[in-house]
């Protein structure tokens, strides 16, 4: 699972590596429920042509651990705030299902 990038989003073709291969995840980031955020990697992949991202989730102004001074928290934005929600979705699919491994066919 990776991040699709924090890119010129408005450009078709903007999905980084390793996110544009085939057999990567690529996730992109969303402003609110339903809108692509704007600076996020959008397909179809430069390798190969395959639609990207596969799966977007919440990224802008997410809430992280800081390591700025004495701020415990700040408000982060982009793909790599969107993936984790993915990851961490997926593995708990896996946990559910008793899945040793996958394969992303197709």
């Amino acid at each position: 699972v990776f991040a699709s990038g924090n890119v010129n989003g408005f450009q078709c073709g903007s999905v980084m590596c390793p996110g544009c291969l085939r057999e990567a995840v690529a996730v992109g980031a969303l402003v609110g429920s339903k809108t692509l955020w704007g600076g996020s990697g959008k397909g179809p992949s430069p390798v190969g042509g395959v639609v990207k991202p596969d799966f977007v989730a919440p990224g802008v102004a997410i809430r992280s651990a800081s390591s700025l001074g004495d701020a415990k928290f700040m408000r982060l934005t982009g793909t790599s705030m969107a993936t984790p929600h993915v990851s961490g979705a997926a593995a708990l699919v896996l946990q559910a299902y008793d899945v040793d491994s996958v394969c992303i066919c197709g």
